[in-house]
């Protein structure tokens, strides 16, 4: 039973990253009418449309979630059993601690993070350690879930839950 679960948590961890992808990819290509924007010759000249969530093509919007408590909860994967509080500061910098959960007691995790606009209240967010591995986080504000996947061989995945308990100095998009 144990595999099964962790195979469910992968699978939909890896769907979670595919539609992540392909969102981003599409992200400010088609608009409603099904053309490609203001552009010469199919999207290849100089009067390519800037998508205002991502900035591609010519700049990498990123999201400042200084001020942000953010609450995650896991029913799935490494972190199954564990709710964590997320604490985001100025300079790019986070505290988490567990809430509950098998990891209460534990001293807090400190990084860096930087968090990527991916979709209509939807970020990509990366911690980075010191060390130079990282945990990948895909949370969606809307639905309310995350997945996670973390530092190590194995690639450890977790599926859960997220909230905003409290809002920081700037918006989500």
């Amino acid at each position: 039973m144990k595999a099964y679960k962790k195979l469910v948590v992968t699978v939909l961890a890896t769907m979670a990253l595919l539609a992540l992808a392909a969102g981003g990819a599409m992200a400010g290509r088609l608009h409603g009418d099904g053309h490609h924007g203001n552009h010469e010759r199919h999207g290849h000249g100089p009067g390519r449309t800037v998508d205002p969530l991502t900035g591609f093509p010519t700049k990498i919007n990123q999201v400042d979630l200084t001020g942000y408590r953010i609450v995650t909860s896991y029913p799935l994967g490494f972190d199954a059993g564990n709710t964590f509080q997320q604490d985001y500061s100025a300079g790019g910098n986070f505290s988490a601690v567990a809430l509950s959960g098998p990891f209460v007691g534990q001293p807090p995790t400190t990084a860096k993070y930087i968090a990527l606009p991916v979709g209509h209240k939807q970020i990509l967010l990366v911690w980075l350690f010191a060390d130079g591995t990282h945990n990948t986080f895909f949370m969606n504000f809307r639905t309310h879930l995350v997945s996670v996947v973390t530092s190590g061989p194995d690639g450890a995945p977790s599926l859960g839950t997220v909230q905003i308990t409290k809002v920081g100095d700037h918006r989500i998009p």
